[in-house]
């Protein structure tokens, strides 16, 4: 399956489109940038996962949700069973840099 953007690049908060995974078919996270620059830190988005009554709370086995891309570390797997989104708090304080995040599996996109 084709790789599709869950967050278009950008230093502004925004919040994916949910994406679900199962037994066996665990998601890739992939962060880039818009504009090729190498992804340093902070780099980050937040993987939260869907609870009870629809809300969504960050995924505490990820160091409380949050996940660092810099150049030498730009993925992150997901493989227990479960529906996310990625959250990206505005680092517009902090950095220029655009930080956008791919899954590569376009099917597990609710």
């Amino acid at each position: 399956m084709p790789a599709a953007t869950l967050l278009a690049p950008g230093n502004t908060e925004l919040t994916s489109a949910t994406f679900t995974v199962v037994n066996g078919s665990p998601a890739t996270l992939v962060a880039y940038s818009g504009d090729s620059s190498p992804i340093e830190y902070p780099g980050k988005v937040i993987l939260q996962r869907k609870k009870m009554l629809d809300v969504f709370e960050n995924f505490s086995t990820v160091y409380d949700g949050n996940i660092l891309f810099k150049e030498d570390s730009k993925s992150y797997n997901v493989d227990i069973p479960g529906v996310y989104r990625v959250y990206r708090p505005d680092l517009s304080q902090f950095t220029n840099l655009s930080v956008g995040v791919e899954i590569t599996d376009d099917s597990l996109i609710d």
